[in-house]
């Protein structure tokens, strides 16, 4: 699965961007092949990815994920290493999946 996650700095060891508005780097890490990527935020997000990792996110931003097919994890805290793990052990919230919600919920997560 390819994941990207919101990052305040260049390497899997910066902090989480806490709000996705807010992101200065977007994280691209492959669990299959253990690689990643990094994409400056100004210029865009990767263009291929299964979920998106962040520590919260408005419901403007979120609504516009509604065409892709991108799973939002959301409640992410620590470096970007933390928050891969905090996915792969359950610990965040799922803000939007394509395959089971037409609609995000109202609030901001």
């Amino acid at each position: 699965m390819k994941v990207v996650v919101t990052a305040k700095g260049r390497e899997l060891t910066s902090p989480v961007e806490s709000q996705f508005e807010h992101a200065r780097y977007f994280i691209l890490h492959d669990d299959v092949s253990r690689e990643f990527a990094v994409y400056d935020a100004l210029i865009g997000c990767p263009p291929i990815y299964d979920a998106l990792i962040t520590g919260s996110i408005d419901r403007k931003s979120l609504h516009s994920f509604q065409t892709a097919e991108v799973v939002i994890y959301v409640g992410a805290t620590g470096t970007v290493n933390d928050a891969l793990e905090q996915l792969k052990s359950g610990h965040l919230s799922c803000a939007f999946d394509p395959g089971m919600a037409s609609e995000p919920a109202e609030n901001t997560y």
